[in-house]
């Protein structure tokens, strides 16, 4: 019995699937080891934020902060995540640079991308690269937009999972509380 091309496909389909539930329901574990990896919670103090610069250099943000931050994790064709970033960027401004913004890109294109991207909309934030999107599962996020807001000694003070302009004012109301 010989297999046509569709059902190869449809068998090789299967197969991925199968692979990607299975690796689903495994624990995440920490580069190298075999303990779970660190989630971190509100009121946790961060360890580190391994990223990389967009000279290709690593860099741990937690050493970085110099006051309350806001590390947003994007994509830059990502819709929702312009308009997060957009919104990020009034609210800082707004608050007469109470805080800052790292933008963590995981972007599969790299730096060029990220470079097109703020020459394209001129967001004035600090960006960094976490292509491998290793970052962002240390505080529960699995897609973007996400962002976290640490105070400037990187305690969690608050962590947000996604984006909706129909809740951007419970957004910027949230942020605002804790940076009063």
């Amino acid at each position: 019995m010989g297999l046509n091309k569709r059902s190869i496909l449809v068998l090789s389909i299967f197969i991925v699937l199968a692979f990607f539930l299975t690796a689903a329901g495994s624990p995440v574990l920490a580069d190298g080891d075999n303990a779970p990896m660190k989630v971190y919670k509100i009121g946790d103090k961060v360890e580190a934020i391994n990223v990389q610069g967009l000279d290709g250099k690593s860099v741990n943000l937690i050493k970085e902060l110099k006051k309350p931050t806001i590390v947003q994790f994007m994509n830059t064709a990502c819709s929702a995540c312009k308009a997060e970033l957009g919104s990020l960027v009034g609210l800082r401004d707004d608050m007469n640079g109470k805080f800052e913004i790292f933008s963590v890109s995981v972007d599969l294109g790299g730096a060029a991308s990220v470079k097109r991207y703020e020459d394209r909309w001129h967001f004035g934030v600090d960006y960094f690269l976490d292509s491998a999107f290793a970052a962002a599962p240390h505080f529960g996020f699995s897609f973007t937009p996400a962002f976290v807001v640490l105070d400037k000694d990187g305690t969690v003070m608050m962590i947000q999972n996604g984006f909706m302009v129909s809740r951007e004012q419970k957004m910027i109301d949230g942020i605002t509380s804790i940076l009063k």
